[in-house]
């Protein structure tokens, strides 16, 4: 019972406190009004500075309280504000990815059906809708579909907007066929300029050529030890392609020009290293229903059906 009457006049006492002091002092003279608080033990303590507004300097803030009749008799809207001169921030994550994207001629392909086209004859598949045209969405429309939508997001920025936030989101573009092509170098897209220069190099991205998966992932490690990144922890790769890998290392002197064995194990050990410096996604288009190959530990490469393996 005793708490519950202290927790009584405690409620009391902060609703008092919130009323303006002419409403208190309605039948007194202004001289008899005594400004202070009630701190946790009950006890009432002059203070002047309650007349209008409390100040903490210390934490930059000010307290203030007014009060407004209402129509109704002894009704008021009380208005409490809290200002404050002190700012907080948080700052977005840094994080450093390379998009290692396939340029390859089979990312030419009808992103619908996988099927190669021609002037001549459009040869896409009998239930594929683009069946009978010429104009198509490709693997690679796709893929640079795709990768402007991770660009926008990863960004943190709006594309057309002139911010510059310096939140370290950098972005390298590393494009792929037979050797690897021009790349980007570190580009900090949540920044305008970088951003447009990132947009651009995705955009000018055309198909020709083979598939060294290999040397696009080894060129991807090779920018995530530059100086440039070398303080982030969070590093990522992610690797679109269509397929199957057909030629490691540097060509001529590499190898390939088909998925064999010798393919296979390059690009797995190439990924194996990579994934000890950074995280390894791998996004395929249109080989769903493709035939694949799988090197085995001893032997020839064997065939099987359904997604790429992850090297």
């Amino acid at each position: 019972m005793k708490k519950r009457i202290l927790s009584i006049l405690l409620a009391l006492v902060m609703a008092l406190s919130l009323l303006p002091t002419t409403v208190l002092a309605a039948n007194e003279e202004p001289a008899s009004v005594k400004y202070g608080t009630y701190g946790s033990s009950t006890v009432w303590t002059e203070d002047e500075k309650c007349a209008g507004s409390i100040v903490y300097e210390d934490e930059g803030v000010t307290l203030s309280k007014v009060a407004t009749p209402t129509a109704n008799d002894n009704e008021y809207v009380i208005t409490l504000t809290v200002e404050t001169t002190t700012t907080s921030s948080t700052t977005a994550a840094s994080a450093a990815t390379v998009l290692v994207i396939d340029t390859s001629g089979s990312m030419d392909y009808c992103a619908e059906c996988g099927k190669e086209i021609s002037k001549k004859n459009s040869g896409h598949a009998n239930d594929c809708k683009y069946k009978g045209e010429i104009s198509y969405e490709s693997r690679m429309d796709a893929a640079k579909a795709a990768a402007e939508h991770f660009l926008a997001a990863y960004s943190g920025r709006t594309k057309n907007s002139a911010d510059t936030l310096n939140y370290g989101r950098y972005l390298a573009i590393v494009p792929f066929s037979t050797n690897v092509g021009t790349t980007t170098g570190w580009l900090d897209v949540s920044n305008k300029a970088d951003y447009d220069e990132a947009d651009r190099a995705i955009n000018n991205l055309n198909a020709n050529g083979g598939t060294n998966l290999e040397r696009g992932l080894y060129t991807a490690n090779e920018k995530l030890n530059a100086n440039a990144v070398e303080d982030i922890s969070y590093k990522n790769v992610i690797a679109l392609t269509d397929g199957e890998p057909t030629y490691y290392g540097t060509t001529p002197n590499g190898g390939g020009s088909y998925c064999d064995e010798d393919t296979y194990k390059a690009t797995k050990k190439t990924a194996t290293a990579l994934k000890e410096n950074a995280t390894l996604y791998t996004v395929c288009f249109g080989v769903a229903n493709d035939k694949m190959k799988r090197a085995t530990m001893s032997g020839p490469v064997v065939t099987t059906t359904g997604i790429s393996p992850s090297v």
